[in-house]
């Protein structure tokens, strides 16, 4: 995501590029880590730049938004971050991604167990 996004966390709204690792997020997790990493495809939700495998809460269902969103060649750099314990990161307006979630989700770790063993 862009560092100028505005994260909800316990102590109030954060531009992503001022959270701290142990800063505790609207959503119960703690940030654990973040990532500086250079990008050359992006989708936009409303200016907010995020990569096309960004999971995000439509309602309804985790998707990914280059199932839902245009896809453009844009080299950029942008912020991940490793929140645990379920990788969720709530915005100022209120949409929900995951970001990293393959690192910590055991949902992650049955997805790759059931496509192994297929």
């Amino acid at each position: 995501m862009g560092e100028h996004v505005r994260i909800k966390t316990l102590t109030g709204i954060k531009r992503a590029v001022d959270l701290q690792i142990g800063d505790r997020l609207s959503t119960g997790c703690t940030v654990v880590g973040w990532i500086r990493r250079c990008v050359t495809e992006v989708c936009d939700h409303a200016g907010t730049l995020v990569t096309p495998a960004t999971l995000y809460w439509d309602t309804t269902q985790w998707r990914r938004y280059g199932e839902t969103h245009p896809i453009r060649k844009e080299p950029c750099e942008l912020l991940s971050f490793v929140v645990t314990p379920h990788s969720q990161i709530e915005w100022e307006d209120g949409t929900i991604i995951r970001d990293y979630m393959e690192w910590c989700s055991p949902d992650a770790e049955q997805y790759y167990t059931e496509q192994l063993t297929a």
